[in-house]
């Protein structure tokens, strides 16, 4: 039987085997706390996600997506009929700046070549766009969080048993369990470790390999 949110809050209840109501309450934020735990530790494509949209004339700073971790590639369209496919290339912030050097100057307005970060919650391209080039953006996210609502995610559908051992880590860490904690803690090392070599092969960055994440 599939891993639920609700099928895990049992679970953990039933291997904690407490009573009180405290820490019966608090398994929801065990689990919550896993899956942050989680998605620090594994950065895989799993947890990759798109977003497609039009960059706006004149506009060189964009928002990026609720839930971003790290930005694996952009790539936009252009061309008469913007079906020409072109990747923007990953620069440092000043590299941008310096290449742009005033973006509110609609002579050096083009098509797009690079990308940096702008601060955590956006993203800077440059030249700033002339046209509204229509662009899709790459990313790593947190996935969605389990909730009464929400009853899978990734881990829940491909790593039960990682997402369980992380849960029961955040019980016993509570409880002062510490020895417990520590059991749960080296699976789930094991668990992170295996998960990320089982994804070695796909960290591909769509034009270079990445070494890490």
């Amino acid at each position: 039987m599939a891993m639920t949110y609700t099928s895990l809050i049992q679970m953990v209840e039933d291997y904690i085997n407490r009573l009180d109501t405290d820490t019966i309450n608090r398994i929801p934020t065990f689990i919550e706390l896993a899956q942050h735990q989680l998605s620090d530790a594994c950065k895989t494509v799993g947890q990759e996600d798109y977003i497609v949209s039009q960059f706006i004339p004149g506009v060189s700073v964009y928002q990026k997506p609720v839930g971003w971790r790290r930005s694996v590639s952009i790539n936009f369209g252009t061309g008469a009929d913007f079906n020409t496919r072109k990747i923007l290339e990953l620069q440092v912030y000043e590299y941008l700046r310096l290449y742009t050097k005033n973006p509110d100057d609609n002579t050096k307005w083009g098509e797009p070549l690079f990308y940096s970060d702008y601060g955590f919650t956006n993203f800077l391209v440059a030249p700033t766009p002339l046209l509204a080039y229509p662009f899709e953006f790459c990313y790593i996210k947190i996935p969605d969080l389990l909730s009464v609502t929400n009853q899978t995610n990734f881990w829940t559908n491909f790593s039960p048993s990682l997402l369980f051992n992380s849960t029961m880590f955040q019980a016993h860490f509570f409880l002062q369990n510490y020895d417990q904690a520590s059991a749960y803690q080296v699976e789930v090392e094991k668990g992170t470790t295996r998960i990320n070599d089982q994804d070695t092969l796909r960290k591909v960055d769509r034009n270079s390999e990445r070494e890490v994440d």
